[in-house]
């Protein structure tokens, strides 16, 4: 009796340890000698990263030098307007049409602004790629947000003439900071409200060479 017992416990146990071996083969293969059959090219083979740099760079110097951007006063409010007007314009002629969600808030009208580049294989999982274009309220706004706007226009003209597997919508949305955030002045686009991942550009300026401020 206690050797059939013995036996059925050393076929129990070579049948568990077998079983572990194989998984970890397993395992070992699908991690580290599956190749995939991916044959696509890397996006980052067809960059031009001085090109880059020099846009960035010069949409940067151009936004700042709008002022500040925000609901202070008239004029910083007629410089939020001249934004919009000038993203819409950049992204026009990229040859993208922008989408507009107009709202209103404490008497004045403010614009969220989005193109939509839509997905091939997946078109319904979303991805959402922003930044703000309104600024603090005594900041001409180089780093907090012309640096993440800068990104996203880079992101837009690089992504123009690709097709993706997912749906990416690139927006450029407004009164992030105060007074608004927090408040009813702070709308987030229906269009941005269902996503499936989200990547928001703001204040790059310190990981840029030189490093971009405010104060400038």
């Amino acid at each position: 009796m206690r050797r059939k017992r013995f036996r059925k416990f050393l076929l129990c146990g070579s049948i568990l340890l077998g079983s572990f071996a194989l998984f970890l083969l397993l395992s070992y293969w699908y991690m580290v000698r599956c190749q995939g059959s991916w044959h696509g090219e890397p996006l980052e083979k067809r960059m031009d990263l001085a090109e880059i740099r020099r846009n960035i760079e010069a949409d940067v110097r151009f936004i700042q030098e709008m002022g500040p951007r925000n609901s202070v006063n008239r004029k910083t409010y007629e410089q939020l307007l001249r934004c919009e007007e000038w993203i819409v314009q950049r992204w026009e002629s990229q040859g993208y049409r922008v989408k507009k969600q107009t709202f209103s808030f404490e008497g004045r009208d403010y614009l969220n602004l989005e193109v939509e580049i839509r997905g091939r294989s997946a078109p319904s999982e979303i991805i959402i790629v922003s930044a703000q274009y309104d600024t603090l309220p005594a900041s001409p706004g180089a780093n907090n947000n012309g640096s993440g706007m800068a990104i996203l226009f880079e992101l837009t003209r690089l992504f123009k003439n690709h097709t993706l597997d997912r749906t990416v919508r690139f927006l450029n949305f407004v009164n992030e900071e105060d007074p608004f955030s927090g408040t009813e002045g702070l709308r987030v686009p229906p269009s941005a409200q269902r996503r499936d991942a989200a990547a928001g550009h703001d204040r790059h300026g310190p990981g840029l060479q030189p490093p971009v401020d405010d104060r400038r």
